[in-house]
């Protein structure tokens, strides 16, 4: 692995012949849809199947699954603001999943073996880049989903316990939402495996701040700070540091 200069810390350079690593995202897409599946039921007792109407309304256009793509924690305390929108960010994961779909689909056709190597190899990155932002804001939903639904829970033992938990509710949700996008970019292992732990994070840094400024997502740190905070999370993180070790 080589890595140039950045003001943000090493970043590694791509190999002109590298093609993007699309399993790892099918993979990770296919883990959502079994979460979802087994919260469904343990919230509804069953599972609604029938996904046709939102599968259309994608491929039609009639919704842009893009919008989704953002951080929304907006207070609520009653029980059926909490289903709401337990339901909204339940649906919102789904929609991601159709949407990944829909975009590798549409996308992988005849039409790109004809393509030029210099556009196939644009087309291919850009694809990967909005698969991954499918997979990270699907788990952020699924992963807000439950938290709302624990939120239900406790509503119905103590109703006021919730709002003096709503302040450390936003940052756990910004930090799962950092973890998130940590895991998913630790998956894409390069070529020549991960450098030593802070380089590796310095390269993560690199490409998450951009996504932290554009989505308001409540991380206030920056540079060489979001570095220290992404190379400890990876050491104190179990599972992070073992999907680090596995990729190296």
């Amino acid at each position: 692995m080589t890595l140039e200069p950045s003001v943000h810390g090493p970043k590694e350079k791509k190999s002109e012949n590298a093609i993007p690593d699309f399993s790892s995202l099918w993979d990770q897409i296919a883990g959502l849809s079994s979460l979802l599946h087994h919260l469904e039921i343990e919230v509804r007792g069953e599972r609604d199947n029938d996904h046709r109407e939102l599968i259309e309304s994608i491929e039609r256009g009639d919704v842009d699954p893009e919008k989704d793509w953002c951080v929304n924690l907006d207070y609520i305390s009653c029980s059926a603001a909490l289903s709401n929108k337990f339901e909204v960010h339940l649906l919102a994961s789904y929609r991601q999943i159709f949407y990944f779909t829909s975009l590798y689909n549409n996308n992988f056709t005849i039409e790109l073996n004809v393509l030029l190597k210099s556009e196939k190899k644009k087309l291919l990155a850009d694809l990967h880049a909005k698969l991954l932002l499918c997979v990270v804001w699907g788990y952020w939903h699924y992963n807000t989903a439950l938290k709302l639904q624990s939120s239900m829970r406790l509503n119905k033992r103590n109703r006021a316990r919730k709002a003096a938990s709503y302040k450390a509710t936003m940052q756990e949700d910004s930090l799962a939402f950092l973890r998130t996008l940590v895991r998913s970019l630790l998956k894409n292992r390069p070529v020549n495996g991960w450098p030593i732990r802070y380089d590796t994070a310095a390269i993560i840094a690199f490409d998450i701040e951009p996504l932290l400024d554009k989505y308001g997502v409540e991380i206030p740190e920056r540079g060489d700070d979001l570095i220290y905070r992404i190379d400890q999370m990876i050491e104190d993180d179990s599972s992070l540091k073992r999907l680090y070790k596995d990729n190296r």
